[in-house]
């Protein structure tokens, strides 16, 4: 099951990417998702993936929301409209965001996977595997050498393609 939610997470975070925005007729300061109307465009893809309506999604990408106390200390919601550069800024906001609780997840889960754990836990098969500890104290293989580690590598930054592609994220 968390192997599939990275995946969907991944794949929401390609299909944010395509998202395109354009000021609605009504009111040229404001934005919508251009094509939010298609049964399969990035935005219903999209929400799909993150578990949302594309409705709700859209209107967390092109509105804000602000919780303001009047004159008489109540309560109120004002909602203000999203330029499109606004919009464009929320959307890779979120997307870098949801990359960055993923690959947060798959670290952890490498280091929970590594640590030291009981018999016959990855952990332990990988502690017998190790036969002596070199004069510098790190550990060496059975064969010489030393010990396998996981080395992460994370870039910051997207390159702009007009189609986001599983191979651009795997290069980011």
């Amino acid at each position: 099951q968390e192997v599939v939610e990275a995946v969907a997470a991944i794949m929401a975070v390609l299909e944010l990417g395509n998202i395109t925005f354009q000021a609605p007729a009504a009111n040229s300061e404001g934005s919508e998702v251009r094509g939010r109307e298609d049964a399969d465009g990035a935005l219903s893809n999209a929400a799909l993936l993150l578990g949302v309506t594309p409705a709700a999604l859209e209107a967390t990408l092109c509105r804000r929301a602000m919780r303001v106390r009047d004159e008489g200390g109540t309560q109120q919601t004002i909602t203000q409209s999203r330029s499109v550069p606004q919009a464009v800024d929320g959307r890779d906001a979120l997307a870098r965001h949801l990359y960055g609780a993923v690959f947060s997840f798959v670290v952890g889960r490498v280091n929970d996977l590594l640590a030291d754990g009981g018999p016959g836990t990855p952990a332990d098969a990988l502690q017998r595997s190790f036969s002596r500890t070199s004069s510098s104290g790190v550990a060496t293989c059975v064969g010489g050498g030393f010990a396998p580690f996981v080395g992460v590598l994370d870039i910051f930054g997207f390159e702009f393609f007009e189609t986001n592609s599983f191979e651009q994220l795997c290069i980011n």
